[in-house]
C-alpha cells in the first residue's frame, strides 16, 4: 500500500511539473509537501496533500475549457464562462465549464463536462437508437458528430453530443423560438478541436 502511494506521489509531482509551468510549482511544491510527509510516514496527511493537489489540476483542466465556448452571436450578449471541478470520491473526479447567453427573454446555456458518469450513458443510446423510443429524442448531426436532441415546446430544447466518448457537450434553450434549430447552431460553434487538445 505505502509503495503504491509514493509511486503515486511521485507521477503526480512528474504530471504537474510537465502540464503546465504556469501554475505547476505551487501544485509541484504541495505534491512535494506531500511526499516528504509520507517519508516521515504521515500517510494520512500526505494523501491529504495529493487530494488538495489532485482537486487543483482538475480545476485549472476546467478553467482551460473557457477557450471552447463560442462568442455571443450578433443581437446575443454572452456571461463570462463559470468552470467547476467536482471531487473524486463523490462525483468521479467530474470537470465541467459553462457559459450562459442572453438574447431579450431567450437564454440558452452550452456546459463541457469530461469524466462524467453521464458520458456512458448517452453513449449506450447514441449506439442504441430504438432506445429512444417513447422519450421524445431525436438524433442530430453536428458536424461529423453525432447528438441527441429533446424538444417539448417550439421555444425549449435540449442538445447532448459526446466528442470522441470522453466529452459530453450539452447545449440547453428556453424561452427561444426555434429552440431545437438555436441548440444546434450553438453546438456547431463550440471549438470542438481545442477541446480535443485539452482532454486527449
Amino acid at each position: 500500500m505505502k509503495k503504491i502511494i509514493a509511486c503515486a506521489l511521485m507521477v503526480a509531482s512528474t504530471l504537474a511539473l510537465g502540464a503546465a509551468p504556469l501554475w505547476a510549482d505551487e501544485i509541484s511544491q504541495q505534491l512535494e509537501r506531500g511526499l516528504k510527509l509520507y517519508k516521515d510516514g504521515k500517510v494520512n496527511e500526505a494523501l491529504a496533500e495529493v487530494e488538495f493537489a489532485a482537486a487543483q489540476m482538475r480545476q485549472k483542466k476546467a478553467e482551460g475549457f473557457a477557450v471552447i465556448f463560442p462568442e455571443a452571436p450578433a443581437g446575443w450578449k454572452a456571461d463570462k464562462p463559470e468552470s467547476q471541478s467536482m471531487g473524486q470520491a463523490m462525483f468521479g473526479g467530474v470537470i465541467s465549464a459553462s457559459r450562459a447567453y442572453h438574447k431579450g427573454e431567450a437564454q440558452v446555456r452550452v456546459e463541457i463536462m469530461s469524466d462524467s458518469p453521464l458520458i456512458q450513458s448517452l453513449a449506450v443510446v447514441l449506439n442504441n437508437p430504438m432506445m429512444m423510443q417513447g422519450q421524445g429524442l431525436k438524433l442530430a448531426r453536428v458536424g461529423d458528430q453525432k447528438a441527441l436532441v429533446q424538444q417539448q415546446e417550439d421555444d425549449q430544447a435540449e442538445l447532448q453530443m459526446l466528442v470522441d466518448s470522453k466529452v459530453l457537450v450539452r447545449v440547453e434553450a428556453s424561452q427561444t423560438p426555434k429552440a431545437g434549430e438555436v441548440v444546434k447552431d450553438f453546438a456547431a460553434k463550440v471549438n470542438l478541436a481545442k477541446l480535443r487538445e485539452l482532454t486527449k
